[in-house]
């Protein structure tokens, strides 16, 4: 997910897209190396200051907007981080010192990485590459600090999300992040057009075998406008953006097989599976229903104004969407392109999410969690909605735009989130199943004849191959 305040813009040019505040003073401590922290002891530099009584917990993070600013497309101003925090927290720890510094989203993973090692930075935003600094030991355990702590919620935060996300928890349940940040991905169609083909509009969990109906029907010469129109569109990418494939993959039960990411060497697959094979096949059928420019990631650009040409867009958002209502004032696109649900039996699909994470090397853990549990929690997820558009990571945010029909979605879909193999944190994945599903797809528009069945086999092979070599 690359994001810059552009996790901002895939939510603001969405608008994408991504507590229980503290209220106590906690004096800090210095921990020790063990089970609480997950490989590194704790060996950064000692912050705190036994003359003073006071103690300092440098943040680092990615892509924040620090300084106050101007709305682009409203003129309204917009408040920076550093001032949301000394309004909303510095008053309320004055022994805390907190340094925020933020690090553009290009150079953000390569920096974090470095910042981790030397311990010199105790809390940090990161992306969903997160997940590799914790397989490096890089990240402490909260699961303590959760546990002490009975100003602290974990039902604020969506459960599906927070029990399972591979940016959060490992794989015996514990936990080394906070939600921060969502991405939205779900189903938008345009009811002007299947109102002009007679075709009902999508239910709110729509099947997949429901959008493949919709999506074949609707793609021709509208009768109506006497232009053409096509069933579906969706982002690949280059070479894939992967994600509505990974959505549908819930839909089939497709997981890839039994096993952790982290722990590749014990993985079963299953990639010839009934469900696999299931999966393809449909997915066949859904890349028929696009549009010319499809394998090269274009033809959606009309999706969302006036003279769409397209029925139903899957695993996007409604950004631009809203931006145009935040313009203009004019909701007649917002009342014309309305959400459904992912395709997953729950209405789930792939989720992304960015987390809160503490150093290993932190010497103030107590300290560093109000911070991390601040930048997490109901106040600054509010702040970063309202004044830049990114997606809340709660279970119940009551802030939302009375006109953000898209965001309650989102929210929802997190709710069911689930992890599986078929994930872009699985290198084997990313490597070798992506380039198959995008062949596929070229081969498929191209009137190329697959074998599925072997495609399938060929690439259980590669897996267990893969897997021998962890």
């Amino acid at each position: 997910m690359k994001k810059t305040l552009i996790i901002l813009t895939t939510i603001l040019a969405l608008a994408l897209f991504l507590t229980a505040c503290a209220n106590e003073d906690t004096p800090a401590t210095t921990p020790t190396p063990d089970s609480n922290v997950n490989g590194a002891p704790a060996t950064g530099t000692d912050n705190g200051s036994e003359a003073t009584g006071r103690t300092t917990v440098r943040v680092l993070l990615a892509g924040f907007p620090l300084d106050d600013s101007v709305d682009p497309i409203t003129g309204a101003e917009m408040e920076g981080l550093q001032s949301f925090w000394d309004r909303t927290f510095t008053p309320y720890f004055p022994d805390i010192d907190v340094e925020l510094v933020t690090v553009p989203w290009d150079v953000a993973q390569q920096t974090q990485q470095v910042e981790l090692e030397t311990g010199d930075f105790d809390v940090m935003y990161v992306g969903g590459y997160g997940f590799q600094f914790y397989l490096q030991g890089l990240l402490r355990y909260i699961d303590d600090l959760m546990d002490n702590d009975p100003n602290f919620d974990p039902n604020l935060f969506p459960q599906g999300l927070f029990n399972s996300a591979i940016t959060l928890i490992s794989p015996e349940g514990r936990h080394f992040g906070l939600p921060a940040v969502l991405g939205q991905r779900f189903t938008i169609f345009d009811t002007q057009i299947f109102d002009e083909w007679g075709v009902p509009h999508l239910s709110r969990n729509p099947s997949v075998q429901e959008i493949l109906a919709a999506a074949e029907m609707m793609t021709g010469i509208n009768p109506v406008t006497g232009e053409q129109n096509y069933g579906v569109w969706f982002d690949i990418g280059f070479p894939m953006a992967r994600f509505t494939f990974d959505a549908w993959a819930y839909a089939f039960n497709a997981t890839g097989g039994v096993g952790y990411i982290g722990q590749p060497a014990d993985i079963q697959w299953a990639l010839n599976s009934p469900e696999m094979f299931n999966l393809f096949e449909a997915y066949g059928q859904l890349v028929q229903f696009t549009p010319p420019g499809f394998l090269t990631a274009t033809g959606g650009e009309r999706f969302g104004s006036p003279d769409n040409n397209i029925a139903i867009v899957l695993d996007t958002n409604g950004g631009a969407i809203i931006n145009e209502y935040r313009a203009s004032g004019d909701d007649s696109m917002i009342q014309r392109f309305r959400p459904a649900l992912n395709v997953g039996p729950s209405g789930e699909g792939w989720v992304a999410m960015d987390p809160i994470v503490m150093s290993a090397r932190t010497q103030n853990p107590e300290a560093a969690w109000e911070v991390m549990k601040h930048l997490a929690g109901y106040q600054r997820q509010e702040w970063f909605y309202l004044n830049f558009g990114a997606t809340p990571a709660l279970a119940n945010p009551g802030f939302l735009a009375a006109y953000d029909i898209y965001t309650p979605y989102a929210i929802e879909i997190a709710q069911h989130a689930q992890t599986t193999l078929i994930d872009s944190a699985n290198p084997f994945y990313v490597a070798e199943i992506v380039p198959v599903v995008s062949q596929f797809q070229s081969d498929i528009i191209s009137g190329v004849s697959v074998d599925i069945a072997a495609l399938l086999e060929a690439l259980q092979a590669r897996a267990i191959e893969w897997s021998a070599t962890q």
